[in-house]
């Protein structure tokens, strides 16, 4: 059988997808590569926001659901927790879930007025929190774009996440942000697989990593108890450790918001519930 893999055509997309193919290919399912050029690929003088939810995920989906390719592979982070008319099928094995500043110095280092760009509205506000005096830049366009926008000086430095810059090769001085600091959007770092069909969905399973699958529908739980888009500037990271789960929340809105917990796994709806809770109280506010 071979399943035809549905995906953006960017250089970081068609490298996810490559790593999707070759987990499938190691199970004895043969693939190819479906091409999808979106609305959000095709027009760059848009911000994300002007183009709205879903941009990067709705076309690739579409794909599936006319029959021109089987699943659809896209960066976990992209897709919205609701509204998505396929299944969640597999998670491959997540990679770095943190975010970097490239940058030749820390962030702390950085001179006042310096451009940093991101469109991110989560990683505004947590640099803004850490270091108000920064002028914080929309940016577009694939991460070699970018590079070769702040080679150019049009930023002096601008913010990613790590595994984009390992999935692309790309060696450049960089800046990891600590938990503390800046809590990753959930699923940062996870490529996931979505399907329509029981018969296709079945044999994804083949190359899910249920750990990170887990971890990760947590976070998107979190998400969607809030009513959060890819606009919200809220971060949610899961680390899985045997039987309890470690959570890390960061709101970076007016009134910012950080909190860490554990909870054994027995008590996740529980503790997803009161988390969820206390952030509708804190956001409405």
């Amino acid at each position: 059988m071979k399943l035809r893999l549905a995906t953006r055509g960017s250089k970081l997309a068609l490298a996810q997808a490559a790593e999707v193919s070759k987990a499938l290919e190691n199970v004895g399912v043969k693939t190819e590569l479906v091409i999808v050029k979106t609305k959000g690929d095709l027009i760059k003088n848009m911000t994300v926001k002007e183009l709205g939810k879903g941009t990067f995920e709705k076309e690739v989906n579409a794909a599936v659901l006319r029959g021109e390719a089987d699943v659809a592979v896209h960066s976990l982070k992209d897709v919205p927790t609701s509204g998505v008319p396929l299944s969640l099928a597999a998670a491959l094995p997540r990679a770095s879930p943190w975010d970097v500043l490239v940058s030749s110095k820390p962030l702390k280092d950085l001179p006042p007025n310096s451009k940093v760009g991101t469109s991110s509205s989560r990683r505004k506000g947590a640099i803004l929190r850490l270091r108000n005096d920064l002028q914080l830049v929309d940016i577009r366009g694939n991460l070699d774009t970018r590079l070769d926008k702040m080679e150019k000086g049009f930023y002096d430095a601008l913010v990613t996440s790590e595994a984009a810059l390992h999935r692309l090769g790309v060696n450049t001085p960089y800046y990891k942000f600590s938990l503390d600091k800046m809590v990753p959007a959930a699923g940062q770092g996870a490529i996931a697989v979505f399907a329509k069909e029981r018969e296709i969905i079945r044999i994804l399973q083949k190359i899910n990593d249920q750990r990170t699958l887990e971890e990760v529908s947590l976070e998107r739980k979190v998400l969607e108890g809030i009513g959060a888009s890819c606009l919200t500037p809220i971060g949610v990271f899961v680390h899985m450790l045997r039987d309890t789960f470690k959570m890390s929340v960061g709101f970076y809105g007016p009134k910012p918001f950080h909190l860490d917990l554990s909870f054994h796994a027995m008590e996740r709806s529980r503790s997803i519930n009161e988390i969820t809770s206390k952030l509708r109280e804190v956001i409405s506010h």
